[in-house]
């Protein structure tokens, strides 16, 4: 996993082609914590074996909650509902890198 800041993140798969991850798109108030945030979204998403990965899109709403706030307490209220539509937006931003 290679986190490149507002441009999303690069996935790196064992025997197939790295895929890109987006970000959701919203009004930045602090980027302090988007990286700590990314990575709880990564840890809470990471799949079982086998399984396809879901955890950069999770990390990817994380961060979008948290740089969108100047108080990191207030993601504690975040709405569900938002999130899954945050989510289905990252899930529309996932591609296949071709090798350059």
């Amino acid at each position: 996993m290679v986190r490149q800041g507002a441009a999303g993140c690069l996935v790196l798969r064992r025997g197939a082609r790295p895929v890109r991850v987006g970000t959701v798109p919203v009004r930045a108030s602090d980027p302090r914590g988007a990286g700590d945030a990314f990575c709880g979204g990564l840890c809470v998403g990471w799949p079982p074996p086998g399984t396809r990965s879901g955890a950069a899109e999770y990390g990817a709403v994380a961060a979008s909650y948290v740089i969108e706030r100047s108080d990191p307490l207030d993601v504690l209220d975040a709405d569900r509902g938002e999130a899954r539509r945050r989510l289905a937006h990252v899930l529309e931003t996932v591609v296949e890198v071709s090798p350059a």
